[in-house]
């Protein structure tokens, strides 16, 4: 193997815990606006706009092998991430997850630690190439409240993303809600959801963004035309 080719130390993944909420750019528009967000953020930031380039060979051998590879540009940084892909129930998903700063927008074999995802990307890297994008505004809060009889507060994140998922020749729209546990019981990611579905139009979404992309993607492509991530490449 070639020194620059070499896994990094092995370490065990994050385990990502989200909930996913489907709905309109309306109802995205509603929540951010309404008292009911007020009442529950501890923190917000400002909008930020967010392009992802999803990688995989002709052949999808990575989503084959069970991982989604993306590399994110926030308007700041690169970061790549290697997922492993799980179905959802009902909404929930539970996913191992390496994420970390990169150089640049193309995937980064340096980034993902030893192990069967490193040996699964090293084998396809070669082959690698842009197979959709996602572009969208994502506005973060960090939620907080406790929900009795526990006396264990529950910490969300909390995104509200719009925009759109795009291959080389089509689109579709993207409008979502995701929560993500960051402390407290898990029983809180749902009683918040719960809140939410009780007082605006949302629906469980068992898709994440790279399921919905690679069904856009419905065969393998021979020649592809390589999404622009942004306009500085």
């Amino acid at each position: 193997m070639n020194p620059i080719e070499q896994p990094r130390t092995p370490i065990g993944p994050a385990i990502e815990i989200e909930f996913k909420m489907l709905t309109s750019p309306e109802v995205l528009s509603a929540i951010a606006d309404g008292t009911l967000l007020r009442e529950y953020t501890i923190a917000a930031q400002e909008p930020r706009e967010l392009v992802n380039c999803y990688f995989d060979t002709p052949c999808f051998a990575l989503k084959k092998a069970g991982y989604t590879l993306r590399v994110r540009w926030d308007g700041d940084c690169w970061t790549q991430c290697l997922k492993v892909r799980k179905h959802a129930v009902e909404g929930l998903f539970r996913r191992e997850e390496w994420e970390q700063r990169v150089d640049s927008g193309a995937p980064d074999i340096k980034a993902i630690p030893a192990g069967d995802a490193f040996d699964a990307v090293r084998t396809a890297f070669d082959t690698l190439h842009a197979v959709f994008v996602t572009r969208f505004q994502r506005t973060t809060y960090e939620i907080g409240f406790t929900q009795p009889p526990s006396i264990s507060p529950t910490v969300l994140t909390m995104c509200l993303d719009v925009g759109s998922i795009e291959t080389a020749v089509r689109s579709a729209p993207l409008a979502e809600v995701e929560l993500e546990l960051v402390a407290g019981p898990e029983a809180g990611l749902f009683e918040f959801a719960r809140i939410l579905q009780a007082n605006y139009r949302l629906v469980p979404g068992n898709q994440s963004k790279a399921e919905r992309g690679y069904s856009l993607v419905t065969t393998p492509v021979e020649s592809p035309a390589t999404p622009r991530l942004n306009a500085a490449c």
